[in-house]
């Protein structure tokens, strides 16, 4: 079985959950007798990369460009990974992401996986510009089979979009073993707790994140904010709008913002009294997989999948009610006999979500996608509920607003993302290249 993994989650940012995701999850069945697979990055940003095993990945790591070149790196990258893929000849293409064409060759099937149903539920956190919906509806279209990585995440799908329920499939994500202790990380989260014992919070705070929910609950609690700091980590700097909240609720002097490598965060929960995430949505929630594999006790919202993640491994709360997010806060600050249970429950809980797993329920869900006949090429657009009435797709012979001839810059770096093919022609170890009209069966 071939299997090809696009370029999409690679080519935007160093470090996402996304990208992670389909790095653990390519690395899993590249080790795998049954899987032949291949990621198709050709110059791709991303870090995760870095560490993937030999011949998994075909692409460079190039620098981040400005933002005013970012989108003709992206179409420059759809299109050298399109031709990529067709020379591999897979027998299934792992789209990454949403755009509007398909990186896979005709008459191959296609795997998508949805995360969460955030722009459908909070289109207003979204600027008016964001045209993610129109190709997620079209990624979503022509999927033969679409995995959601949570049931909430499914209901939601089925919500939103008319798919029928037997072309989902539900498969968990995975969480890595815990990293071994860093000293550098360790000395740089102590100091930005400044010794004291802290909560932590973890990623991006805006919008339905629920953050400022966070910071009314700490202020309002005096067993709290005199002995117990926040310290926050990932995310953007603290905006002027959050430094002005924190100083109004007399708290600027309380919470603390870092940010760094994955060691950094490791260090962050181990060291951390407990893990506070109060988001009102999420399609899965792996920061609580990730602290509870620390030894981090947690306290999570209800929000969206969370409860279908933590199970009774934490504490709960309603993300609207914030007296009831203090008070179990407080209760893992204050209970050290409260915290030790949750420390058990939470390493218990974590070896029901592993990798190894995550890759194995994929992989037949590829199987049972390659037993069946191949689907005609999709035809109307599937309707989404919160998709404006006059958004349009991208149409798919029309570059993306922006696009412009390939500058200097980038061009100069064409002969890397070619180095495979010329391994191949050179005898290398990368797949040769099919003959036109080459029967599935002989790739």
């Amino acid at each position: 079985m071939r299997i090809a993994f696009d370029h999409q989650a690679f080519c935007r940012r160093p470090y996402t959950g996304i990208s992670r995701y389909f790095t653990r999850l390519a690395a899993e069945l590249h080790t795998t007798d049954s899987a032949n697979t291949r990621v198709f990055a050709p110059l791709h940003v991303n870090a995760f990369l870095d560490g993937a095993p030999e011949n998994l990945v075909q692409g460079k790591r190039v620098p981040r460009p400005p933002r005013p070149l970012r989108p003709v790196l992206r179409r420059l990258n759809e299109v050298l990974a399109r031709r990529a893929i067709r020379h591999f000849g897979p027998d299934l293409v792992h789209e990454t992401y949403y755009q509007p064409r398909s990186t896979a060759p005709a008459r191959v099937p296609v795997v998508l996986t949805v995360f969460d149903l955030i722009h459908e539920r909070f289109p207003d956190d979204f600027p008016a510009y964001d045209r993610l919906l129109p190709a997620k509806r079209r990624a979503i279209t022509r999927a033969a089979r679409v995995v959601c990585i949570s049931e909430r995440t499914r209901q939601d799908l089925l919500k939103y979009y008319p798919i029928p329920p037997e072309r989902t499939s539900v498969v968990h994500l995975g969480v890595a073993p815990p990293r071994p202790s860093h000293p550098a990380s360790e000395a740089v989260v102590a100091a930005a707790a400044e010794d004291e014992p802290y909560l932590l919070y973890v990623g991006q705070r805006g919008g339905y994140k629920n953050f400022g929910a966070l910071l009314h609950a700490y202020a309002g609690s005096t067993a709290l904010r005199g002995t117990v700091r926040l310290l926050c980590v990932g995310g953007d700097a603290l905006s002027r709008a959050e430094r002005d909240q924190l100083a109004a609720l007399g708290i600027a002097d309380r919470v603390r913002r870092v940010s760094g490598s994955d060691a950094l965060l490791a260090a962050a929960y181990r060291r951390a009294m407990a893990l506070v995430y109060p988001s009102r949505y999420e399609g899965f929630g792996l920061p609580l997989l990730e602290a509870m594999a620390h030894g981090c006790p947690v306290a999570a919202s209800r929000g969206g999948a969370l409860p279908e993640v933590l199970g009774d491994a934490g504490l709960s709360f309603d993300p609207a009610d914030i007296e009831e997010q203090r008070r179990a806060i407080e209760t893992l600050a204050i209970s050290g006999g409260t915290r030790e249970r949750l420390r058990a429950l939470g390493l218990a809980r974590v070896r029901a979500f592993t990798w190894q797993r995550c890759a194995r329920e994929t992989l037949a869900v590829y199987r049972t996608v390659l037993s069946e006949p191949v689907p005609a090429p999709a035809g109307m657009l599937l309707p989404c509920t919160q998709v404006p009435a006059d958004a349009t797709a991208v149409s798919e012979q029309t570059p993306p607003p922006g696009a412009r001839p390939v500058p200097p810059a980038l061009r100069s770096l064409l002969p890397l993302a070619a180095a495979p093919r010329r391994a191949r022609a050179r005898g290398g170890s990368a797949a040769p290249r099919l003959r036109s009209g080459a029967p599935a069966a002989t790739r």
